[in-house]
């Protein structure tokens, strides 16, 4: 994982846990390091936004540091117990262009 948005009902508390595990890796076993110094894995919440504007935020804007840029040809999307988020998550992700 190179990019992880969160949205959602409690959103931000997971996307503190991934947070949380992310530095526990940087000060132990070091899974999550890029190619270079600089790289990083980026992560952000979208609680105040509807599910819209999160796809938007997801589609145009989380791309991965250069350095991880490379090895990052998939998306994830996860969708719990919603069927009508689900529907709109794959029509938005199903049109969406990620060349950059």
């Amino acid at each position: 994982m190179v990019y992880f948005c969160a949205w959602g009902p409690d959103c931000s508390r997971f996307h503190d846990i991934v947070d949380l595990v992310i530095v526990k890796d940087e000060t132990g076993d070091r899974l999550f390091v890029g190619a270079g110094e600089e790289d990083t894995v980026m992560t952000t919440w979208h609680e105040k936004e509807n599910l819209s504007e999160a796809l938007d935020f997801f589609i145009n804007w989380a791309y991965p540091t250069d350095g991880c840029a490379a090895d990052s040809n998939y998306r994830v999307a996860v969708c719990l117990d919603n069927s009508e988020w689900a529907a709109t998550i794959r029509h938005r992700l199903g049109q969406a262009d990620f060349r950059r």
